[in-house]
């Protein structure tokens, strides 16, 4: 990706989360407009939604559904996480990525924007996790590097949100084309409850 494009990337992220200093609540948090607690319905049809729906978990009890987004200023694409049988279509977990990107680069721009949020954010417990593999390589081969921004004591406490570096491997590369990719996640609390159980 052109440096030039990341930076302006960057720093649109930064911008709309500055503009959210004073939210007191996970739904306040917006990705593209959508929040989470919103009904993905208010943005896209059902069909839509099924679509792109597939699992990305062993337990089913969620559903991941993406779009790709070539209007964006900000993200390449967005993800979202459903309850499998949710007939609303609720948002347990909204995902805005940027991808191609250098696993190297994507790690000191994850650090601005983390120091950003710090700035901004006093209250928030900060969990920094180590490289280690990411669940949606079976491989184990591609890894991830996160910090948490956690509205509780911890993880499972409240909602988080989640910056996150993936670096695929080749196989995964070549097999799915999946690409390194810079991503900013927000989680409701019982989406992180069902991580930490999965």
């Amino acid at each position: 990706m052109n440096l030039n494009r990341l930076t302006i990337l960057i720093f649109l992220i930064i911008f709309s989360l500055q503009s959210l200093t004073k939210a007191d609540d996970i739904r306040d948090f917006q990705i593209e407009g959508i929040s989470v607690g919103d009904s993905l319905l208010d943005y896209y049809t059902k069909d839509e939604i099924l679509e792109n729906k597939y699992y990305a978990y062993s337990n089913k009890s969620y559903f991941q559904t993406y779009f790709m987004l070539p209007e964006s200023n900000k993200y390449t694409s967005i993800q979202f996480n459903i309850k499998n049988r949710s007939t609303k279509f609720i948002v347990q977990s909204i995902e805005g990525a940027i991808h191609p990107i250098n696993f190297n680069e994507c790690k000191q721009e994850k650090n601005k924007i983390e120091s950003e949020l710090k700035s901004i954010f006093n209250n928030l417990e900060i969990e920094y996790e180590k490289e280690a593999p990411v669940s949606s390589d079976p491989t184990g081969l591609s890894i991830g590097i996160s910090t948490n921004l956690l509205f509780g004591k911890t993880f499972t406490d409240g909602p988080a949100i989640r910056i996150m570096c993936v670096d695929r491997s080749k196989k995964i590369e070549k097999e799915k084309g999946w690409v390194d990719s810079l991503r900013v996640v927000i989680n409701s609390r019982e989406f992180n409850n069902f991580l930490q159980n999965n």
